[in-house]
C-alpha cells in the first residue's frame, strides 16, 4: 500500500466516522425529545403557585443581569 493510498483511506476512515457519530448523537437526542421529554415534562401539573413563584425567580434574575450589565457598561439587554 502506497503512503497516499493509506492516508486518504485513514482521512476517509476520519470523516465517515465523525458523519456517523453525529448521526448516533442526533438520533439520540431526538429519541429524548420524542419519548423522554414528551412523556414527563409535558404531563405534568402546574400549579399557580409554582408558576407565580418562578416568573418572580425569573424576574429577579433578569434584574440582576440588567443591574450587572449596567455597572459593567454593557449595552442593554432586550
Amino acid at each position: 500500500m502506497e503512503p497516499t493510498t493509506l492516508t486518504v483511506l485513514v482521512v476517509t476512515a476520519s470523516i465517515l466516522s465523525s458523519v456517523a457519530v453525529d448521526v448516533g448523537v442526533n438520533t439520540v437526542q431526538d429519541w429524548y425529545d420524542t419519548f423522554y421529554q414528551d412523556a414527563f415534562w409535558s404531563s405534568r401539573k402546574n400549579s399557580p403557585e409554582l408558576e407565580a413563584q418562578l416568573a418572580k425567580e425569573e424576574a429577579e434574575i433578569n434584574r440582576l443581569i440588567r443591574e450587572s450589565d449596567a455597572m459593567n457598561g454593557a449595552a442593554p439587554r432586550l
